[in-house]
């Protein structure tokens, strides 16, 4: 008995109790996937970060760079300006903050959330659309009560729990 046998569609060696190709995401269950023009590139996933969710080791960073920032540009306009160049420092930041609170801090509405989850799947599923809507589908099928937002979060964790 062979512990792997061949993807039909991308060629792949699978291992036998693999739920679904580790190169193309194709199975049984979902259909199996025409080929992509990624297939066999190896790409990584770790960049697949939804918008609005942080690592919790990169938080300092997105909190370093903004102060550095603030404190060259507080330099600058003191030394240029006096004491007014402090205050228009401050009126800068309290601007900047405004926008990068309202850009990048700011809790996604909820279509926001579903079209980074269909991102986030679509670029694990390398580009291929077709894909992505049949592992939608397919989570659709398993659970038919929930919604489009849940069988995105769903068909997300299953990738992710057959690509271990």
């Amino acid at each position: 008995m062979h512990d792997y046998f061949i993807c039909p569609n991308c060629g792949a060696e699978v291992p036998g109790n693999a739920a679904a190709c580790p190169e193309c995401g194709s199975d049984e269950e979902t259909g199996w996937s025409e080929d992509t023009a990624y297939d066999g590139l190896y790409l990584d996933d770790e960049d697949d970060e939804l918008p609005g969710t942080s690592h919790p080791g990169r938080s300092w960073s997105k909190l370093l760079t903004p102060l550095l920032l603030f404190a060259l540009v507080t330099a600058v306009l003191s030394a240029t300006l006096g004491q007014w160049g402090v205050y228009l420092a401050l009126a800068l930041a309290a601007g900047g903050g405004a926008v990068y609170y309202l850009t990048q801090v700011r809790p996604l509405g909820a279509n926001q959330r579903e079209q980074a989850l269909y991102q986030a799947l679509w670029r694990k599923a390398r580009g291929d659309t077709a894909l992505v809507e049949r592992l939608i589908a397919y989570e659709q099928q398993r659970n038919p009560q929930d919604g489009r937002h849940q069988w995105l979060q769903d068909a997300i964790e299953r990738w992710e729990r057959d690509a271990r």
